[in-house]
């Protein structure tokens, strides 16, 4: 497949590779991770997998600013914004709602926009702006009231939806509503987040991300598994196996800190009838409980699911590393997006006895040296 063109890429910092060959890009991140893995000691590694959605047109959501009236991602030459009326790298329903986003004369000098479409079409923005800023809108009316005739609006860090009244505008609670879906038992479902909490790039993406956590979990036998940082259950659903008709027990632990998303995916373990099955853990109570094997062999924990931000997953691996091998759970599925933390967190995996069975790269970040990784490991 020969490189895409785009009439952009000497200025838009968002894409690094649109000069190199789809094919290319992907041999360089196989490279990448192969070197990386022999570079600490782990030489006897399985063939890598990859897995991509193509090279353009897969994402359903987008991150951007503006500033000064420029709409668009970074420029390479100014470091101020450019403005970019299109990306080939948004999906077509996703550009349509971004051409009609940018008819709006925003009165700010320079604020932060996520703007997604979920998966039934619906469209979401959320403007992440200053207090001033949210102020002067909100008194403002017009903008806000234009871009409600074609979006859910969410504004602020803290996701608070936009209210309209007869003679004034407001701020209410986050609302949940459906901008994701996971899978359970191989069959879509859907999952509830506010627009500005994380999501993986587009549901095409996505769907292969679930589905390979879906295969490797349904290879390992295991009566509960315990995952740390769930987020709204995008990974956990898949994970999960057939729900028993009735059961005492809840075979799936997790650790998440995060409120709203755990009301999240409660929210959609009960629409699935899989509340029983799911125990949220308490943090502070799990936090001392973790380096004991009481805590791994009182459940009966074959399985560690972990999905951690770019930092990694160093602070709960040292705590299980006090926990004697023999009463580690047997498997570990360990999906990453930043293999720099990855490669550190290999190196104490390692060390705990765990050897990696199977290995695969995601892309979902074409035109970009970025990757998503999915491992299996497994102790001997």
């Amino acid at each position: 497949m020969e490189s895409l063109s785009c009439p952009h890429s000497d200025s838009c910092a968002g894409c690094s590779e649109w000069k190199t060959a789809y094919e290319l890009q992907l041999d360089k991140k196989i490279a990448h991770l192969t070197n990386g893995l022999k570079q600490i000691g782990l030489q006897d590694q399985p063939p890598i997998q990859v897995k991509s959605v193509g090279p353009a047109y897969l994402r359903d959501r987008l991150d951007f600013g503006i500033e000064d009236g420029r709409l668009g991602l970074y420029s390479k030459k100014t470091q101020g914004i450019l403005d970019l009326p299109d990306c080939f790298l948004l999906t077509p329903t996703l550009q349509e709602f971004y051409t009609d986003f940018r008819k709006i004369k925003w009165p700010l000098k320079k604020a932060s926009f996520r703007l997604r479409v979920s998966p039934t079409g619906e469209r979401g923005a959320w403007l992440d702006f200053s207090n001033l800023d949210i102020k002067t809108l909100l008194e403002e009316k017009k903008s806000l009231l234009t871009l409600s005739e074609f979006a859910f609006v969410e504004i602020g860090q803290r996701r608070k939806s936009l209210k309209i009244h007869p003679d004034r505008l407001s701020l209410g609670d986050p609302v949940l509503k459906n901008w994701t879906q996971s899978q359970y038992l191989n069959q879509s479902i859907p999952l509830y987040s506010t627009v500005g909490s994380f999501s993986q790039t587009g549901h095409a993406a996505n769907q292969v991300i679930t589905s390979t956590v879906a295969r490797m979990s349904d290879s390992i036998s295991y009566s509960a598994f315990f995952e740390y940082g769930a987020g709204n259950g995008n990974l956990t659903f898949p994970a999960m196996k057939a729900s028993p008709s009735k059961t005492e027990s809840s075979p799936v632990l997790i650790l998440e800190t995060d409120k709203l998303a755990l009301e999240s995916l409660e929210k959609a373990a009960k629409e699935q009838s899989l509340n029983s099955q799911i125990k949220i853990l308490q943090p502070k109570i799990v936090g001392t409980q973790l380096s004991q094997s009481e805590f791994w062999n009182s459940s009966k924990i074959e399985m560690i699911l972990a999905n951690p931000p770019r930092s990694g997953l160093n602070e709960f691996l040292q705590k299980i590393a006090q926990v004697e091998l023999e009463n580690l759970p047997r498997h570990f599925i360990y999906m990453s997006c930043y293999p720099e933390s990855f490669f550190q967190d290999s190196v104490i995996l390692n060390n705990l006895k765990y050897r990696l069975k199977e290995i695969e790269i995601i892309d979902q970040f074409p035109q970009s040296t970025h990757y998503e990784i999915i491992s299996h490991w497994e102790t001997s």
